[in-house]
Protein backbone atom coordinates (compact mmCIF):
# COMPACT_ATOMS: atom_id res chain seq x y z
CA UNK A 1 0.00 0.00 0.00
CA UNK A 2 1.20 3.59 -0.75
CA UNK A 3 2.70 5.90 1.59
CA UNK A 4 0.43 7.71 3.52
CA UNK A 5 0.71 11.47 5.23
CA UNK A 6 -0.34 12.71 8.67
CA UNK A 7 -3.02 14.69 8.81
CA UNK A 8 -4.66 16.73 11.76
CA UNK A 9 -6.18 13.57 12.58
CA UNK A 10 -5.09 11.45 16.00
CA UNK A 11 -4.79 7.85 15.93
CA UNK A 12 -5.74 5.22 17.51
CA UNK A 13 -4.10 3.48 20.39
CA UNK A 14 -4.80 0.11 21.76
CA UNK A 15 -4.08 0.05 25.64
CA UNK A 16 -3.35 -3.96 25.44
CA UNK A 17 -3.25 -6.13 28.54
CA UNK A 18 -0.37 -8.25 28.96
CA UNK A 19 -1.33 -11.54 27.04
CA UNK A 20 1.43 -14.33 25.74
CA UNK A 21 0.58 -12.86 22.04
CA UNK A 22 -0.92 -10.07 20.00
CA UNK A 23 -4.65 -10.90 19.49
CA UNK A 24 -7.04 -8.86 16.66
CA UNK A 25 -10.81 -9.60 17.08
CA UNK A 26 -13.74 -9.20 15.10
CA UNK A 27 -17.45 -8.65 15.89
CA UNK A 28 -20.01 -8.58 13.53
CA UNK A 29 -23.48 -6.83 14.25
CA UNK A 30 -26.93 -6.20 12.53
CA UNK A 31 -29.14 -4.14 12.20
CA UNK A 32 -27.63 -0.65 12.41
CA UNK A 33 -27.65 2.36 10.94
CA UNK A 34 -25.68 3.81 7.91
CA UNK A 35 -26.51 7.25 7.24
CA UNK A 36 -26.74 6.77 3.59
CA UNK A 37 -29.06 9.96 3.17
CA UNK A 38 -27.04 12.19 5.48
CA UNK A 39 -23.77 10.62 3.49
CA UNK A 40 -25.32 11.04 -0.07
CA UNK A 41 -26.03 14.37 0.60
CA UNK A 42 -22.44 15.37 2.00
CA UNK A 43 -23.13 15.48 5.43
CA UNK A 44 -20.57 12.88 7.76
CA UNK A 45 -22.21 10.87 10.30
CA UNK A 46 -20.90 8.52 12.47
CA UNK A 47 -22.50 4.55 12.53
CA UNK A 48 -25.37 3.64 14.33
CA UNK A 49 -24.36 0.59 16.00
CA UNK A 50 -26.37 -2.59 15.69
CA UNK A 51 -27.41 -6.36 17.57
CA UNK A 52 -24.40 -8.37 17.92
CA UNK A 53 -27.09 -10.88 19.36
CA UNK A 54 -27.66 -13.98 17.69
CA UNK A 55 -31.27 -14.83 16.55
CA UNK A 56 -32.80 -11.92 16.11
CA UNK A 57 -35.41 -11.78 13.20
CA UNK A 58 -35.15 -9.40 10.20
CA UNK A 59 -37.45 -8.53 7.68
CA UNK A 60 -36.83 -9.29 4.13
CA UNK A 61 -35.12 -6.42 2.38
CA UNK A 62 -31.89 -4.65 3.03
CA UNK A 63 -30.00 -5.32 6.28
CA UNK A 64 -26.84 -3.37 7.79
CA UNK A 65 -23.99 -4.86 8.61
CA UNK A 66 -20.90 -4.07 10.63
CA UNK A 67 -17.49 -5.55 12.22
CA UNK A 68 -15.87 -3.73 15.46
CA UNK A 69 -12.23 -4.30 15.69
CA UNK A 70 -10.35 -4.76 19.18
CA UNK A 71 -6.63 -5.49 19.73
CA UNK A 72 -4.96 -6.72 22.94
CA UNK A 73 -1.78 -8.81 23.58
CA UNK A 74 1.65 -8.28 23.64
CA UNK A 75 3.99 -9.00 19.97
CA UNK A 76 5.37 -12.75 20.30
CA UNK A 77 8.02 -12.42 17.60
CA UNK A 78 11.07 -13.58 19.14
CA UNK A 79 14.41 -11.84 17.60
CA UNK A 80 12.38 -8.56 16.47
CA UNK A 81 13.13 -5.37 18.51
CA UNK A 82 9.34 -5.53 19.31
CA UNK A 83 8.93 -9.06 21.18
CA UNK A 84 7.06 -9.22 24.06
CA UNK A 85 6.23 -5.38 23.93
CA UNK A 86 2.29 -4.65 24.04
CA UNK A 87 1.65 -4.14 20.73
CA UNK A 88 -0.04 -0.35 20.49
CA UNK A 89 -2.65 -0.43 17.64
CA UNK A 90 -3.56 -1.68 14.09
CA UNK A 91 -1.63 -0.67 11.17
CA UNK A 92 -3.53 -3.26 8.48
CA UNK A 93 -6.60 -5.57 8.27
CA UNK A 94 -8.31 -7.53 5.43
CA UNK A 95 -11.31 -9.27 5.82
CA UNK A 96 -13.80 -11.41 3.85
CA UNK A 97 -17.23 -12.33 4.05
CA UNK A 98 -19.94 -15.25 3.07
CA UNK A 99 -23.36 -15.94 4.04
CA UNK A 100 -24.75 -19.44 4.38
CA UNK A 101 -28.12 -21.04 4.50
CA UNK A 102 -28.88 -22.52 8.19
CA UNK A 103 -25.20 -22.83 10.00
CA UNK A 104 -21.74 -21.82 9.57
CA UNK A 105 -21.00 -25.24 7.85
CA UNK A 106 -24.14 -24.78 5.93
CA UNK A 107 -24.17 -23.89 1.82
CA UNK A 108 -23.33 -20.31 0.29
CA UNK A 109 -26.63 -18.17 -0.26
CA UNK A 110 -26.41 -17.26 -4.22
CA UNK A 111 -29.25 -15.00 -4.77
CA UNK A 112 -27.65 -12.66 -1.77
CA UNK A 113 -26.05 -8.91 -3.08
CA UNK A 114 -23.77 -6.95 -1.39
CA UNK A 115 -24.13 -3.10 -1.30
CA UNK A 116 -21.82 -0.04 -0.17
CA UNK A 117 -22.78 1.80 2.55
CA UNK A 118 -24.27 4.45 1.20
CA UNK A 119 -26.05 2.43 -2.04
CA UNK A 120 -29.77 3.05 -2.42
CA UNK A 121 -30.30 -0.71 -4.36
CA UNK A 122 -31.55 1.55 -7.50
CA UNK A 123 -28.85 0.57 -9.57
CA UNK A 124 -25.14 -0.01 -9.63
CA UNK A 125 -22.40 2.38 -9.39
CA UNK A 126 -19.46 1.79 -11.88
CA UNK A 127 -15.84 2.35 -10.62
CA UNK A 128 -15.91 5.62 -12.88
CA UNK A 129 -17.66 6.90 -9.57
CA UNK A 130 -15.06 6.05 -7.69
CA UNK A 131 -12.09 8.15 -6.59
CA UNK A 132 -8.59 6.85 -7.27
CA UNK A 133 -7.77 3.70 -9.06
CA UNK A 134 -6.41 1.66 -6.35
CA UNK A 135 -6.01 -2.45 -6.85
CA UNK A 136 -7.09 -4.85 -4.42
CA UNK A 137 -4.48 -7.44 -3.09
CA UNK A 138 -4.12 -9.58 -6.04
CA UNK A 139 -4.43 -7.13 -8.61
CA UNK A 140 -8.15 -7.15 -9.11
CA UNK A 141 -10.30 -3.71 -9.84
CA UNK A 142 -11.48 -2.39 -6.33
CA UNK A 143 -14.67 -2.06 -7.62
CA UNK A 144 -15.13 -5.36 -8.56
CA UNK A 145 -13.57 -7.22 -5.23
CA UNK A 146 -13.27 -4.77 -2.34
CA UNK A 147 -16.55 -4.37 -0.71
CA UNK A 148 -15.60 -1.19 1.20
CA UNK A 149 -12.22 0.94 1.68
CA UNK A 150 -8.62 -0.64 0.43
CA UNK A 151 -6.87 2.35 2.28
CA UNK A 152 -7.08 4.70 4.70
CA UNK A 153 -7.03 8.53 3.43
CA UNK A 154 -6.17 10.61 6.56
CA UNK A 155 -5.02 13.69 4.83
CA UNK A 156 -7.20 14.36 1.06
CA UNK A 157 -10.51 15.44 1.89
CA UNK A 158 -11.52 13.88 -1.28
CA UNK A 159 -14.45 11.17 -0.56
CA UNK A 160 -15.68 8.50 -2.68
CA UNK A 161 -19.36 7.13 -3.28
CA UNK A 162 -19.58 5.57 0.22
CA UNK A 163 -18.17 6.07 3.97
CA UNK A 164 -17.02 3.76 6.48
CA UNK A 165 -16.39 5.28 9.81
CA UNK A 166 -13.85 4.64 12.51
CA UNK A 167 -14.55 5.42 16.14
CA UNK A 168 -14.52 9.67 16.08
CA UNK A 169 -11.79 11.41 17.55
CA UNK A 170 -10.92 15.50 16.61
CA UNK A 171 -7.70 17.21 16.12
CA UNK A 172 -7.32 20.66 15.34
CA UNK A 173 -11.00 20.71 14.46
CA UNK A 174 -10.95 17.64 11.94
CA UNK A 175 -12.85 14.88 13.33
CA UNK A 176 -11.93 11.47 11.60
CA UNK A 177 -10.30 9.88 10.38
CA UNK A 178 -12.51 7.87 7.67
CA UNK A 179 -11.96 5.45 4.97
CA UNK A 180 -13.31 6.42 1.70
CA UNK A 181 -11.57 5.69 -0.48
CA UNK A 182 -11.63 1.87 -2.61
CA UNK A 183 -16.03 1.32 -1.71
CA UNK A 184 -17.62 -1.57 -3.23
CA UNK A 185 -20.55 0.44 -5.04
CA UNK A 186 -21.83 -2.44 -7.09
CA UNK A 187 -24.65 -4.76 -6.61
CA UNK A 188 -22.80 -7.36 -8.32
CA UNK A 189 -23.59 -11.33 -6.96
CA UNK A 190 -20.46 -12.43 -8.67
CA UNK A 191 -17.71 -11.49 -7.61
CA UNK A 192 -13.48 -13.25 -7.20
CA UNK A 193 -14.54 -16.36 -5.41
CA UNK A 194 -18.50 -16.59 -6.34
CA UNK A 195 -21.56 -16.37 -5.17
CA UNK A 196 -22.60 -15.50 -1.80
CA UNK A 197 -18.98 -14.34 -0.66
CA UNK A 198 -17.17 -11.10 -0.82
CA UNK A 199 -13.63 -10.53 -0.86
CA UNK A 200 -10.87 -7.94 0.22
CA UNK A 201 -12.48 -5.70 2.59
CA UNK A 202 -10.01 -3.84 3.84
CA UNK A 203 -7.46 -0.70 4.67
CA UNK A 204 -4.04 0.35 6.15
CA UNK A 205 -0.63 1.27 5.83
CA UNK A 206 2.31 0.70 4.55
CA UNK A 207 4.27 3.11 6.12
CA UNK A 208 4.46 5.73 8.83
CA UNK A 209 5.07 9.55 7.80
CA UNK A 210 6.40 11.69 10.04
CA UNK A 211 7.15 15.67 9.07
CA UNK A 212 5.00 18.07 6.24
CA UNK A 213 4.46 20.48 9.19
CA UNK A 214 2.64 17.74 11.14
CA UNK A 215 5.32 16.96 13.22
CA UNK A 216 3.68 17.71 16.80
CA UNK A 217 1.39 15.07 16.54
CA UNK A 218 2.47 12.27 18.79
CA UNK A 219 -0.67 10.04 19.30
CA UNK A 220 0.39 6.34 17.94
CA UNK A 221 -2.06 3.34 16.31
CA UNK A 222 -4.87 4.01 14.26
CA UNK A 223 -8.36 5.02 14.62
CA UNK A 224 -8.74 6.92 18.14
CA UNK A 225 -6.56 8.65 20.48
CA UNK A 226 -4.15 7.58 22.83
CA UNK A 227 -6.46 7.96 25.82
CA UNK A 228 -9.68 6.15 24.55
CA UNK A 229 -7.68 2.97 25.30
CA UNK A 230 -8.37 0.93 22.17
CA UNK A 231 -10.31 0.06 18.75
CA UNK A 232 -14.13 -0.94 18.55
CA UNK A 233 -15.93 1.88 20.24
CA UNK A 234 -17.86 2.25 16.37
CA UNK A 235 -17.52 -0.07 14.05
CA UNK A 236 -14.69 -0.01 12.00
CA UNK A 237 -16.49 -1.60 8.49
CA UNK A 238 -20.22 -1.39 7.22
CA UNK A 239 -22.07 -1.81 4.32
CA UNK A 240 -25.45 -3.62 3.24
CA UNK A 241 -26.95 -6.97 2.43
CA UNK A 242 -30.31 -7.30 -0.13
CA UNK A 243 -32.46 -10.23 1.85
CA UNK A 244 -35.02 -9.23 -0.15
CA UNK A 245 -34.79 -12.83 -2.66
CA UNK A 246 -34.33 -14.94 0.86
CA UNK A 247 -36.68 -17.45 1.77
CA UNK A 248 -37.70 -17.34 5.06
CA UNK A 249 -35.48 -19.14 7.83
CA UNK A 250 -32.05 -18.93 9.81
CA UNK A 251 -28.88 -17.69 7.91
CA UNK A 252 -25.06 -16.80 9.13
CA UNK A 253 -22.99 -14.34 8.33
CA UNK A 254 -19.43 -15.36 8.10
CA UNK A 255 -15.80 -13.39 8.73
CA UNK A 256 -13.12 -14.55 7.98
CA UNK A 257 -9.83 -12.93 8.51
CA UNK A 258 -8.41 -12.26 5.22
CA UNK A 259 -4.21 -12.50 5.37
CA UNK A 260 -2.55 -8.72 6.17
CA UNK A 261 -3.56 -8.20 9.70
CA UNK A 262 -0.32 -5.93 10.81
CA UNK A 263 0.01 -3.82 14.34
CA UNK A 264 1.39 -1.47 15.53
CA UNK A 265 5.05 -2.48 16.89
CA UNK A 266 5.34 -1.31 20.64
CA UNK A 267 9.14 -0.19 20.07
CA UNK A 268 8.22 2.47 17.21
CA UNK A 269 9.04 5.87 18.50
CA UNK A 270 6.42 7.97 17.24
CA UNK A 271 7.21 10.61 19.83
CA UNK A 272 9.99 12.43 19.20
CA UNK A 273 10.01 14.36 16.53
CA UNK A 274 12.21 14.79 13.13
CA UNK A 275 14.75 17.28 12.84
CA UNK A 276 13.44 20.42 10.81
CA UNK A 277 13.10 19.62 7.29
CA UNK A 278 13.86 15.65 7.58
CA UNK A 279 10.88 13.72 7.33
CA UNK A 280 10.78 10.71 8.96
CA UNK A 281 9.52 7.05 7.16
CA UNK A 282 9.22 4.30 9.29
CA UNK A 283 8.41 0.43 8.84
CA UNK A 284 6.11 0.50 12.22
CA UNK A 285 4.18 -2.79 11.52
CA UNK A 286 4.36 -6.12 12.55
CA UNK A 287 2.10 -9.08 11.98
CA UNK A 288 -0.20 -9.56 14.29
CA UNK A 289 0.52 -13.16 16.11
CA UNK A 290 -3.78 -13.67 15.96
CA UNK A 291 -6.65 -13.10 14.09
CA UNK A 292 -9.62 -14.03 15.61
CA UNK A 293 -13.31 -13.79 12.61
CA UNK A 294 -16.77 -13.84 13.75
CA UNK A 295 -20.56 -15.38 12.56
CA UNK A 296 -23.54 -13.89 13.41
CA UNK A 297 -26.83 -15.84 13.04
CA UNK A 298 -30.12 -13.98 12.19
CA UNK A 299 -33.65 -15.24 10.49
CA UNK A 300 -35.42 -13.73 7.92
CA UNK A 301 -39.43 -13.47 7.62
CA UNK A 302 -40.18 -15.30 10.46
CA UNK A 303 -40.95 -12.19 13.05
CA UNK A 304 -41.63 -13.19 16.59
CA UNK A 305 -44.49 -11.40 18.40
CA UNK A 306 -44.39 -10.01 21.58
CA UNK A 307 -47.21 -10.48 24.02
CA UNK A 308 -47.60 -9.29 27.74
CA UNK A 309 -50.35 -10.41 29.56
CA UNK A 310 -52.61 -9.35 31.28
CA UNK A 311 -52.58 -5.40 30.91
CA UNK A 312 -53.05 -4.18 34.14
CA UNK A 313 -52.70 -6.09 37.67
CA UNK A 314 -54.54 -4.82 40.68
CA UNK A 315 -52.65 -4.37 44.10
CA UNK A 316 -53.93 -3.30 47.64
CA UNK A 317 -52.66 0.17 48.97
CA UNK A 318 -50.17 -2.06 51.40
CA UNK A 319 -48.30 -3.36 48.70
CA UNK A 320 -46.79 -6.56 47.98
CA UNK A 321 -46.27 -8.58 44.70
CA UNK A 322 -47.65 -9.10 41.36
CA UNK A 323 -46.79 -11.04 38.37
CA UNK A 324 -46.69 -10.19 34.35
CA UNK A 325 -46.87 -13.53 31.66
CA UNK A 326 -44.44 -12.50 28.47
CA UNK A 327 -44.71 -14.93 25.34
CA UNK A 328 -44.20 -14.94 21.43
CA UNK A 329 -47.26 -15.23 19.93
CA UNK A 330 -45.61 -15.46 16.48
CA UNK A 331 -43.73 -18.60 14.69
CA UNK A 332 -41.32 -20.70 16.99
CA UNK A 333 -38.47 -17.79 16.68
CA UNK A 334 -36.80 -17.12 19.62
CA UNK A 335 -37.79 -13.81 21.64
CA UNK A 336 -35.34 -11.91 23.72
CA UNK A 337 -37.00 -9.59 25.97
CA UNK A 338 -36.26 -6.79 28.42
CA UNK A 339 -38.30 -5.31 31.39
CA UNK A 340 -37.43 -2.07 32.54
CA UNK A 341 -39.76 0.81 34.68
CA UNK A 342 -38.80 4.21 35.79
CA UNK A 343 -41.88 4.13 38.94
CA UNK A 344 -40.10 4.26 41.95
CA UNK A 345 -42.43 2.47 43.79
CA UNK A 346 -42.60 -0.33 41.45
CA UNK A 347 -39.55 -3.14 41.73
CA UNK A 348 -38.50 -5.94 38.70
CA UNK A 349 -37.33 -8.71 40.90
CA UNK A 350 -37.38 -11.41 39.05
CA UNK A 351 -37.62 -11.91 35.14
CA UNK A 352 -36.40 -8.50 33.79
CA UNK A 353 -34.75 -10.00 30.74
CA UNK A 354 -35.11 -13.29 29.19
CA UNK A 355 -36.37 -15.81 25.78
CA UNK A 356 -39.44 -17.29 24.45
CA UNK A 357 -40.26 -19.62 23.99
CA UNK A 358 -41.48 -20.70 26.64
CA UNK A 359 -43.46 -18.58 28.63
CA UNK A 360 -42.00 -16.15 30.94
CA UNK A 361 -42.55 -14.57 33.81
CA UNK A 362 -42.10 -10.95 35.10
CA UNK A 363 -42.06 -10.44 38.92
CA UNK A 364 -42.76 -7.24 40.57
CA UNK A 365 -42.86 -5.70 44.31
CA UNK A 366 -44.70 -3.21 45.22
CA UNK A 367 -44.07 -0.46 48.06
CA UNK A 368 -46.74 0.62 50.13
CA UNK A 369 -49.05 3.80 49.18
CA UNK A 370 -48.81 6.11 51.74
CA UNK A 371 -51.16 8.47 49.96
CA UNK A 372 -55.15 8.48 49.63
CA UNK A 373 -54.96 8.50 46.10
CA UNK A 374 -54.60 6.09 43.59
CA UNK A 375 -51.75 5.65 41.15
CA UNK A 376 -50.55 3.58 38.08
CA UNK A 377 -47.21 2.48 37.21
CA UNK A 378 -45.73 1.33 33.93
CA UNK A 379 -43.64 -1.83 33.30
CA UNK A 380 -42.03 -1.23 29.85
CA UNK A 381 -41.00 -4.75 28.12
CA UNK A 382 -39.16 -4.57 24.57
CA UNK A 383 -38.12 -7.22 22.14
CA UNK A 384 -35.91 -6.27 19.53
CA UNK A 385 -37.23 -7.15 15.99
CA UNK A 386 -40.25 -8.14 17.27
CA UNK A 387 -44.04 -7.50 16.20
CA UNK A 388 -45.68 -5.53 18.63
CA UNK A 389 -42.63 -4.18 21.04
CA UNK A 390 -41.99 -2.38 22.89
CA UNK A 391 -45.58 -3.27 24.89
CA UNK A 392 -46.40 -1.72 27.82
CA UNK A 393 -48.25 -2.75 31.05
CA UNK A 394 -49.37 -1.23 34.17
CA UNK A 395 -49.99 -1.64 38.36
CA UNK A 396 -52.72 -0.13 39.36
CA UNK A 397 -52.75 0.50 43.21
CA UNK A 398 -55.12 1.40 45.49
CA UNK A 399 -54.94 4.83 47.92
CA UNK A 400 -54.44 4.23 51.36
CA UNK A 401 -57.93 4.54 53.46
CA UNK A 402 -57.79 5.82 56.94
CA UNK A 403 -57.84 2.89 60.04
CA UNK A 404 -61.79 2.28 60.76
CA UNK A 405 -63.40 -0.10 62.61
CA UNK A 406 -64.60 -3.41 60.64
CA UNK A 407 -66.65 -5.05 63.62
CA UNK A 408 -67.00 -5.73 67.30
CA UNK A 409 -67.55 -8.62 69.22
CA UNK A 410 -68.50 -9.96 72.19
CA UNK A 411 -66.21 -13.47 72.22
CA UNK A 412 -67.41 -16.12 75.04
CA UNK A 413 -66.58 -20.46 75.20
CA UNK A 414 -69.27 -22.67 75.00
CA UNK A 415 -67.74 -25.61 76.67
CA UNK A 416 -66.67 -28.22 74.13
CA UNK A 417 -68.46 -26.76 71.16
CA UNK A 418 -65.86 -23.80 71.30
CA UNK A 419 -66.09 -19.89 70.76
CA UNK A 420 -68.78 -17.63 69.68
CA UNK A 421 -68.98 -14.23 69.10
CA UNK A 422 -72.05 -11.74 69.73
CA UNK A 423 -71.48 -8.77 67.15
CA UNK A 424 -72.14 -5.26 68.76
CA UNK A 425 -70.42 -3.22 65.87
CA UNK A 426 -71.95 -2.49 63.49
CA UNK A 427 -75.22 -3.69 64.39
CA UNK A 428 -75.96 -3.38 68.10
CA UNK A 429 -76.82 -6.81 69.77
CA UNK A 430 -77.20 -7.55 73.44
CA UNK A 431 -74.79 -9.48 75.91
CA UNK A 432 -76.73 -12.62 77.13
CA UNK A 433 -74.93 -14.75 78.57
CA UNK A 434 -73.87 -14.45 82.37
CA UNK A 435 -70.67 -13.37 83.55
CA UNK A 436 -69.36 -11.75 80.41
CA UNK A 437 -68.78 -10.30 78.45
CA UNK A 438 -65.03 -10.88 79.22
CA UNK A 439 -63.43 -11.13 76.00
CA UNK A 440 -63.82 -8.17 72.84
CA UNK A 441 -62.53 -8.96 69.57
CA UNK A 442 -61.87 -5.90 67.39
CA UNK A 443 -61.72 -6.00 63.70
CA UNK A 444 -59.72 -2.92 62.11
CA UNK A 445 -59.39 -2.70 57.77
CA UNK A 446 -55.70 -1.73 58.85
CA UNK A 447 -53.27 -3.11 61.41
CA UNK A 448 -53.65 -1.39 64.49
CA UNK A 449 -51.09 0.77 66.35
CA UNK A 450 -50.88 3.31 69.46
CA UNK A 451 -49.91 6.98 69.26
CA UNK A 452 -46.25 5.94 68.86
CA UNK A 453 -46.60 3.38 66.42
CA UNK A 454 -46.13 0.50 69.12
CA UNK A 455 -48.09 -1.94 69.67
CA UNK A 456 -51.89 -1.31 71.22
CA UNK A 457 -52.08 -1.70 74.79
CA UNK A 458 -54.91 -1.85 77.72
CA UNK A 459 -53.83 1.47 78.40
CA UNK A 460 -54.71 2.83 74.73
CA UNK A 461 -58.30 1.54 75.11
CA UNK A 462 -60.56 2.96 77.32
CA UNK A 463 -64.35 1.35 78.22
CA UNK A 464 -67.06 2.97 80.50
CA UNK A 465 -70.30 1.96 81.70
CA UNK A 466 -73.39 3.00 82.99
CA UNK A 467 -73.23 1.17 86.22
CA UNK A 468 -70.19 -0.74 86.15
CA UNK A 469 -66.52 -0.37 86.79
CA UNK A 470 -64.78 -1.65 83.88
CA UNK A 471 -61.19 -2.78 83.71
CA UNK A 472 -59.32 -3.66 80.50
CA UNK A 473 -56.65 -6.04 81.39
CA UNK A 474 -54.70 -7.26 78.51
CA UNK A 475 -54.79 -6.19 74.50
CA UNK A 476 -52.98 -7.94 72.07
CA UNK A 477 -53.05 -7.71 68.14
CA UNK A 478 -53.04 -10.02 65.04
CA UNK A 479 -52.49 -8.82 62.15
CA UNK A 480 -55.86 -6.44 62.22
CA UNK A 481 -57.68 -8.02 64.80
CA UNK A 482 -57.21 -6.02 68.32
CA UNK A 483 -58.16 -9.07 71.55
CA UNK A 484 -59.16 -6.74 74.57
CA UNK A 485 -59.91 -8.53 77.92
CA UNK A 486 -62.10 -6.97 80.84
CA UNK A 487 -63.14 -7.35 83.83
CA UNK A 488 -65.79 -6.28 85.96
CA UNK A 489 -68.99 -6.11 84.10
CA UNK A 490 -72.49 -6.07 85.36
CA UNK A 491 -76.05 -6.61 84.01
CA UNK A 492 -77.68 -5.20 83.43
CA UNK A 493 -75.43 -2.50 81.89
CA UNK A 494 -74.37 -0.37 78.90
CA UNK A 495 -70.82 -0.23 77.63
CA UNK A 496 -68.60 2.36 75.47
CA UNK A 497 -65.78 1.64 73.97
CA UNK A 498 -63.26 4.24 73.57
CA UNK A 499 -60.64 3.62 70.81
CA UNK A 500 -59.15 7.37 70.72
CA UNK A 501 -55.40 5.87 71.37
CA UNK A 502 -55.81 3.39 68.71
CA UNK A 503 -54.39 4.92 65.39
CA UNK A 504 -52.65 3.49 61.82
CA UNK A 505 -49.23 3.71 60.57
CA UNK A 506 -49.53 7.00 59.12
CA UNK A 507 -51.13 8.46 62.41
CA UNK A 508 -54.69 8.60 61.75
CA UNK A 509 -56.89 7.13 64.46
CA UNK A 510 -59.50 5.61 65.07
CA UNK A 511 -62.93 7.49 64.42
CA UNK A 512 -65.91 4.79 65.49
CA UNK A 513 -67.19 4.04 68.62
CA UNK A 514 -68.98 0.66 69.66
CA UNK A 515 -71.50 0.35 72.03
CA UNK A 516 -72.65 -3.34 73.88
CA UNK A 517 -75.79 -3.52 76.15
CA UNK A 518 -75.11 -6.24 78.63
CA UNK A 519 -78.64 -8.36 79.49
CA UNK A 520 -77.71 -11.48 80.83
CA UNK A 521 -80.91 -14.42 80.02
CA UNK A 522 -81.82 -11.68 76.83
CA UNK A 523 -81.66 -14.73 74.72
CA UNK A 524 -83.68 -13.91 72.05
CA UNK A 525 -81.99 -10.56 71.89
CA UNK A 526 -85.20 -7.99 72.37
CA UNK A 527 -83.35 -6.04 75.42
CA UNK A 528 -85.35 -7.76 78.01
CA UNK A 529 -85.12 -10.82 80.15
CA UNK A 530 -88.76 -12.11 79.92
CA UNK A 531 -91.12 -15.05 78.98
CA UNK A 532 -89.64 -14.64 75.29
CA UNK A 533 -86.65 -15.94 76.48
CA UNK A 534 -88.08 -18.48 77.77
CA UNK A 535 -89.42 -19.67 74.77
CA UNK A 536 -86.77 -18.96 72.67
CA UNK A 537 -84.69 -21.77 74.72
CA UNK A 538 -87.74 -24.04 75.53
CA UNK A 539 -87.55 -24.26 71.52
CA UNK A 540 -83.71 -25.00 71.26
CA UNK A 541 -83.36 -27.80 74.23
CA UNK A 542 -81.25 -30.77 72.88
CA UNK A 543 -80.40 -28.99 69.87
CA UNK A 544 -76.10 -29.03 68.94
CA UNK A 545 -74.79 -25.84 69.90
CA UNK A 546 -73.53 -23.76 66.58
CA UNK A 547 -73.96 -20.22 65.15
CA UNK A 548 -77.61 -19.90 64.79
CA UNK A 549 -78.25 -20.97 68.41
CA UNK A 550 -75.68 -20.29 70.62
CA UNK A 551 -77.33 -17.45 72.14
CA UNK A 552 -79.93 -20.57 74.25
CA UNK A 553 -76.98 -21.61 75.60
CA UNK A 554 -77.25 -18.87 78.14
CA UNK A 555 -74.51 -20.79 80.60
CA UNK A 556 -72.54 -21.32 78.01
CA UNK A 557 -71.29 -25.23 78.94
CA UNK A 558 -71.46 -25.91 75.23
CA UNK A 559 -75.35 -28.14 75.80
CA UNK A 560 -79.10 -26.57 75.63
CA UNK A 561 -80.62 -27.78 78.07
CA UNK A 562 -82.83 -27.25 81.62
CA UNK A 563 -80.00 -25.41 82.94
CA UNK A 564 -80.44 -22.87 81.07
CA UNK A 565 -84.00 -22.35 81.09
CA UNK A 566 -83.56 -21.84 84.75
CA UNK A 567 -80.42 -19.28 83.67
CA UNK A 568 -83.38 -17.41 82.37
CA UNK A 569 -85.58 -18.01 84.66
CA UNK A 570 -83.53 -16.29 87.85
CA UNK A 571 -83.28 -12.38 85.49
CA UNK A 572 -86.42 -12.23 84.63
CA UNK A 573 -87.18 -8.67 84.93
CA UNK A 574 -83.45 -7.25 83.44
CA UNK A 575 -83.78 -4.78 80.86
CA UNK A 576 -81.98 -1.48 79.48
CA UNK A 577 -82.23 0.76 76.19
CA UNK A 578 -80.13 0.01 73.21
CA UNK A 579 -76.87 1.40 72.46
Amino acid sequence: MGMVRLATVALLLVAAPVFAASVVTYELQLGGDNHAAAIKAGTRQAYTSGSATDNQTYPPGVLNWAANLAVSGNQDQPGHPSNGLPVQGVANFVINLELRSGSAAGPLVSNVSYYSSIHSGAGALTCADCAGGYTIPGGAPFCAGAAFTYIFNMYNLGWGPGTVLEALSSVGGYTGPYMEIGMYPTVDVGNTSGDGQVLGVGAGYGQWSRGGGFATLTSKGVGIPTASGGLGVLPLVEGQIDTSQLANGTYVLKLTPGAGHNVLRGDVDLVTPPAAGNPEVQAFAVPANQVVGDTITFVIGQSAVLAVTPNNQNIAAGGGSTSFTVSNAGPSTTLNYNATTSDSWLHITGGASGSCPPDATITVTVDPNGGPTQRVGTITVTAAGAQGSPKQVTVTQEGLVPIALVSAASVRTHGTAGQFGIPFFPTPNSECRPGGPTTLALTFNRPPVNSGGGAVTADDVMIYADSSAVTVTNAATNGSVLTLTITGVVSPDRLYLDLSGVYDTEGNMVGDVACLAVIHGDASNDRVTNTSDYVYVRGRIGAAVGTSNFRADVNVDGQINTSDYVSVRGRIGQSYGGC
